[in-house]
C-alpha cells in the first residue's frame, strides 16, 4: 500500500543519499587535488565513483533487511546503513587529507577543519548503530551538528583574514 506521502519521503531520501554522497565524493576530490598539486584528475576514475555513488543511493533505499547471524544473536541491519557506511568511509579518506594539511600548514583554521571532519566521521560511525536505539540516531544528529559549526567557525575565521 503506496500512498503520495510514502512516495515523497522515498523520493526525497533518494536524492538526499545521492547528492550527500555526491557532495562528499566532490569534497574528497577536492582534498585530494589540494594535496597532490602537480597530478591531475582522472576522469575516468571520477566516473566510476560517481557509478558507485548511484548503485549506493538505490541500494540504500531498497526496503530489504540484511541478517546478520553471530551465532549468539541475529542482528538487523538497514540497507540504510551502506549510506552511512559508505558516508563513513568518504569522511574518513577527506578528514586524512585535512589532517595532513593540518599537519603541513599548522594553523588555527587547518585545525578547525580537520576537527570538524574528524566529528562528521565519528557522526556518521555514530548513526550506523542508529538501527539498534534510536537514541544513537539523536546522538549522531548532536555530534554532526558540532561538527558542521566547527566547521563553520573555521571558514568565519578564514573570512575574517
Amino acid at each position: 500500500n503506496t500512498n503520495v506521502s510514502d512516495l515523497f519521503y522515498r523520493f526525497g531520501f533518494f536524492f538526499h543519499i545521492g547528492l550527500f554522497l555526491t557532495a562528499l565524493l566532490l569534497l574528497f576530490l577536492v582534498s585530494e587535488k589540494t594535496l597532490h598539486q602537480k597530478e591531475p584528475l582522472n576522469m575516468k576514475m571520477i566516473l566510476l565513483a560517481l557509478f558507485f555513488t548511484f548503485l549506493i543511493t538505490v541500494f540504500s533505499n531498497l526496503k530489504y533487511i540484511l541478517m546478520l547471524d553471530l551465532g549468539i544473536a541475529t542482528i538487523t541491519f538497514p540497507s540504510v546503513g551502506f549510506f552511512y557506511l559508505t558516508s563513513l568511509a568518504l569522511m574518513v579518506m577527506i578528514t586524512f587529507n585535512y589532517s595532513k594539511n593540518y599537519l603541513k600548514k599548522k594553523t588555527n583554521s587547518t585545525l578547525l577543519v580537520a576537527a570538524a571532519f574528524i566529528l562528521l566521521a565519528l557522526s556518521q560511525l555514530i548513526f550506523l548503530f542508529d538501527f539498534v536505539d534510536t537514541g544513537f540516531y539523536i546522538g549522531g544528529v548532536i555530534v554532526e551538528l558540532i561538527g558542521y559549526l566547527t566547521l563553520l567557525a573555521a571558514f568565519i575565521m578564514v573570512l575574517k583574514k
